[in-house]
């Protein structure tokens, strides 16, 4: 939305550029003593996709630290680089080792996101190492007393 004001009666151009690629030119009358608003939506041609981030990522190596973070006492570092390494690629064997640090961590929130994503045959050492930890990834296990 542009609000503007102008002295005097006339003629006035606003250009309006968006982005690179898109551009509007509006041409609007002024009259004293009142406000103009116009309203302008883009609708660009084409959409540019955002750079690569994972491009230079190396997620072996993402996944390697992380594992030597946890074997190390760092959970939340290992939980952290992992996340990172899934936002680059996602595969099963990722999603149980980040609910597992999710669950070293006491990140509740991850572990269940991260859990939710692992097949069911893989869940149960999760599950154990969480309720190790005094969380509970199941609403039943929630009825008996554990932490939520």
């Amino acid at each position: 939305m542009i609000n503007g004001a102008v002295r005097g009666a006339g003629r006035v151009t606003v250009t309006l550029r968006a982005a690179a690629s898109e551009m509007l030119q509006l041409d609007l009358d002024v009259v004293p003593g009142r406000t103009i608003t116009k309203q302008v939506t883009f609708s660009p041609a084409f959409v540019v996709s955002p750079p690569d981030a994972c491009g230079n990522v190396n997620v072996d190596d993402l996944v390697n630290t992380a594992a030597s973070q946890y074997t190390a006492g760092y959970a939340n570092a290992a939980l952290s680089l992992i996340t990172q390494a899934l936002a680059c690629k996602e595969d099963v064997r990722m999603y149980r080792v980040a609910a597992m640090y999710a669950c070293a961590s006491h990140d509740l929130t991850a572990a269940k996101l991260y859990f939710a994503k692992v097949p069911a045959q893989y869940q149960p050492p999760i599950e154990q190492k969480c309720q190790m930890e005094g969380l509970a990834l199941q609403p039943d296990a929630a009825a008996r007393g554990q932490k939520r």
